[in-house]
């Protein structure tokens, strides 16, 4: 199975391009948020990467109390973050062409 065009997003990087999602679960703390990134070579017919080990807060609690709160508390991924998880997991030998179980990477 692959990654929806309507779930996630295109990103090229050694000119092949690759569709990402992140995605977030629930904590044993309501306040705190796990977040995963899957990425899989756009046809879908290769192993996926998947990125954990993030943790973010709920902004939303926050929100009237902004100015109380260490920014760093807030995790923000960008594209240039996708590219370079994309880049570390190729060095250290995913496959995204060849199917197979899902590589992973931990960033705890």
């Amino acid at each position: 199975m692959s990654l929806t065009k309507k779930k996630s997003r295109s990103i090229t990087v050694k000119n092949k391009t690759y569709r990402y999602s992140i995605s977030q679960s629930s904590t044993a703390n309501p306040e705190i948020f796990q977040l995963k990134v899957t990425i899989q070579i756009a046809s879908g017919t290769g192993s996926y990467l998947v990125v954990e080990g993030f943790q973010t807060r709920d902004f939303w609690l926050d929100a009237s109390n902004i100015d109380k709160h260490d920014s760093r508390e807030y995790i923000t991924l960008t594209p240039a973050d996708i590219a370079k998880f994309i880049h570390e997991a190729l060095k250290l030998g995913w496959k995204p062409d060849e199917k197979g179980a899902a590589f992973r990477l931990n960033k705890k």
